[in-house]
């Protein structure tokens, strides 16, 4: 059963109880048995000079803490079954200039950590465990700098108690990645209002989209309807108009819209850590041409399949076979290709024009943690709790001269957010307009001008 959402973003924005992070904790605890978890934070990035990027937090640390500050680390000690935030401590002088630190106290009391302590004692901290601990878990080579000091540690720990250093180095997204590709509650919710905001956005923008302006203005338009609902871009956003929409990671958004054109926008807001994922393609002037819907509509039908296709007992890639198999008889229809749908299917010639994968993991990263195989190397099967996209497309160049010529520089993609649930599946995101009568009525709903 599929179900729509309609959202309403006057509702009270949904939280995560602390001690949801901490029992989350707790379960990862169990599954390391007696060995010791160690998960740091990247540092700021300087962009120029002495001007930071804003601070992202690392996505397992969100996961399992929701601590948002740079400069700490997380140890979780199997043997103690405790938890131990290391972060930076009070400093009157950086209060004044950037702001508040949480410090150790409210480390304990607010974030539910069984201690805590100032970062500049970690390391003698960590000597002082690899002489009681076989195995260390960390996220290796994830940041480069921290894996050298540790490394450096575990040789000083050696050189002094061989015996009991560590003698086994695993690594952390083993252990975090399966519990992050299923979502609880409180991800779904908000997921949900993620997506909430991201539809209001992609609806806006139909309605005040029209030739003559700049990808580069629809874009600024996306940013502020994300950050007026307290959110951020969950990814860069994707706004390409006519033929750029066929390039799929298409970034400059610096070109000017034309009447007749299609415009691909490929945007979703993070809220509180999580993202939405949603990409639509409607015409600058607000209607389709002929040959504009001919082709949306295929893309259209393979959507519905592969939507059809998200529900437990199925895998992974079973919405990509289902879309795949209609997009070959819409380019078979469409004149994109010749032969039999089987003869396409087999030799890969599909590919021409719809070259990506229907789905990916959705979460707290836009590509979400989580295998996509087993170790058998077969096909993850759903499960309720998975959350992924769905998002289908038809890419014909402009500079194609094998297609028809109607048809050259339309490229489209339809994009979905989905949660598995025991009878099929909750789309996230399908309030957004996506029929063809729907999105020219949505770019028909309100005054068409530049504000």
């Amino acid at each position: 059963m599929t179900h729509a959402h309609s959202p309403s973003l006057s509702s009270l924005h949904p939280t995560t109880p602390m001690t949801v992070f901490k029992s989350r904790r707790d379960r990862l605890l169990k599954a390391i048995g007696e060995a010791i978890l160690v998960l740091p934070v990247a540092s700021e990035a300087i962009r120029n000079r002495d001007v930071y990027h804003a601070f992202r937090q690392d996505s397992d640390f969100l996961y399992l803490s929701y601590f948002l500050e740079p400069n700490a680390v997380l140890v979780l000690d199997g043997k103690t079954q405790q938890s131990t935030l290391f972060s930076r401590p009070l400093d009157e002088l950086h209060a004044i200039w950037e702001g508040d630190i949480i410090g150790q106290q409210r480390a304990q009391r607010d974030y539910l950590f069984d201690a805590s302590d100032e970062i500049a004692r970690f390391d003698a901290f960590l000597l002082e465990q690899c002489y009681l601990h076989d195995t260390l878990i960390m996220p290796f080579s994830r940041y480069a700098d921290f894996d050298s000091r540790v490394l450096t540690i575990i040789e000083q720990a050696k050189a002094t108690r061989r015996a009991r250093a560590p003698q086994q180095l695993l690594h952390s997204d083993q252990f975090i990645h399966p519990m992050r590709l299923i979502k609880d509650e409180y991800e779904i919710a908000a997921m949900q209002h993620a997506a909430d905001i991201s539809i209001e956005a992609h609806k806006a923008l139909m309605q005040q989209t029209q030739p003559g302006q700049y990808e580069y203005q629809l874009a600024a338009r996306l940013d502020y309807q994300f950050r007026h609902h307290f959110g951020v871009e969950a990814y860069g956003h994707i706004v390409a108009s006519g033929n750029n929409a066929c390039t799929l990671h298409y970034r400059k958004n610096n070109a000017l819209l034309r009447d007749g054109d299609l415009l691909l926008v490929d945007a979703g807001c993070e809220y509180h850590g999580y993202a939405a994922d949603i990409t639509r393609t409607f015409p600058v002037n607000g209607r389709f041409t002929q040959s504009q819907a001919a082709v949306y509509q295929w893309v259209l039908t393979a959507m519905e399949a592969a939507l059809a296709a998200a529900k437990p007992g199925n895998s992974i890639r079973s919405p990509h076979e289902a879309a795949t198999h209609v997009l070959i008889e819409g380019m078979l229809a469409l004149g994109l290709v010749s032969g039999t749908a089987e003869q396409v299917y087999a030799d890969k010639t599909y590919q021409r024009y719809f070259m990506h994968g229907t789905s990916h993991w959705l979460g707290i990263d836009v590509h979400d943690v989580g295998d996509y195989k087993t170790q058998s190397d077969e096909d993850v099967q759903l499960q309720p709790g998975m959350a992924l996209t769905i998002e289908p497309g038809l890419y014909i160049r402009a500079d194609d001269e094998s297609a028809p010529e109607a048809l050259r520089g339309i490229g489209i993609r339809i994009e979905d957010d989905v949660i598995i649930t025991p009878d099929g599946h909750l789309n996230l995101t399908g309030a957004t307009p996506k029929s063809i009568d729907a999105i020219e009525a949505c770019c028909a709903d309100a005054a068409r001008e530049i504000n």
